[in-house]
């Protein structure tokens, strides 16, 4: 049964989306749900602007539908064969000229795929929009290694050659270049343990955090500065309680202590590691999503 909202003095549309949605994200279906917003001016996080004795309906979640499993189509880049593929948008890569695949334990996850770039291809016009940072599957031997975001595309054309790198990190790794929303604000934080703080935080931007082991004890007061990012933040207390963190195959992030009897990397007679090093551009140094 939907509900209905009156606005105070201090509502924001994110901070009534967490209320009774449980997520800051989901301000979108309330803004569907009242079409009278439609005109209004948008606040920073693009939400329309609201006002004291503003009525607004909550709609109710349908947590009952099940969305139809998505038609994948592959495509092959090049007739190279290999075990591993990417999927985005429907569309499930194969054949790269090359592919890293790092994965990590005490940090996040990354991936970086080389391909023949033809612009011409409408499957890859169709995935590779600069600054959309769309969601991927990574797949080795056919099992999912990684739930993650496609960074910006790194074309590299020359007289010879036309490829392009795509490359990206866990669904998690957003935290890297997230400040806390507005709607929770003043973020200050009172006899509460870092599974407490980091929940509703990680939780606005849809991440969702898992804890391995014990936790440690509350925090006295600690808080956030506007123009520091979450993952930063989340570390610092972390480091306070001898957690490490990463993320799972399912991209969300995950804390944990070590364990005396933790494998850290198995090997195989015959069978030798690719070890490199290669210097890269941070284009999430320079830009952001708008």
């Amino acid at each position: 049964m939907s509900k209905s909202h009156s606005v105070v003095s201090g509502d924001t549309m994110g901070a009534i989306s967490i209320r009774y949605l449980g997520s800051f994200s989901k301000w979108q279906k309330i803004v569907t749900a009242n079409p009278q917003l439609s005109d209004r001016r948008k606040a920073s996080d693009g939400s329309p602007l609201i006002y004291a004795g503003d009525i607004l309906a909550i709609p109710d979640e349908d947590k009952s539908a099940i969305p139809p499993a998505p038609q994948t189509k592959t495509v092959e880049l090049s007739e190279s064969e290999q075990d591993i593929s990417i999927v985005i948008d429907g569309y499930k890569f194969l054949g790269f000229t090359g592919y890293e695949l790092n994965l990590s334990y005490d940090s996040f996850d990354t991936f970086s795929f080389t391909a023949p770039f033809d612009i011409a291809s409408k499957a890859i016009a169709d995935v590779i929009i600069p600054f959309a940072f769309k969601n991927c599957e990574v797949y080795y031997n056919g099992k999912l290694k990684l739930k993650g975001t496609l960074l910006t595309p790194d074309p590299e054309l020359t007289g010879e050659a036309k490829e392009i790198t795509l490359q990206g990190y866990p669904l998690c790794g957003i935290l890297n270049d997230c400040t806390v929303p507005l709607a929770q604000y003043p973020a200050e934080y009172a006899g509460l343990d870092i599974k407490q703080i980091a929940g509703p935080i990680c939780d606005a931007y849809g991440i969702k955090v898992l804890f391995d082991g014990d936790t440690g004890g509350a925090f006295t007061k600690v808080s956030i500065e506007p123009t520091e990012k979450v993952l930063d933040f989340l570390v610092k207390l972390s480091k306070q309680r001898s957690l490490l963190f990463t993320n799972d195959e399912n991209g969300k992030l995950l804390f944990f202590k070590t364990k005396e009897d933790r494998a850290f990397v198995t090997f195989e007679e015959g069978l030798l590691p690719l070890i490199s090093i290669k210097p890269k551009f941070n284009a999430q140094a320079f830009y952001s999503h708008v």
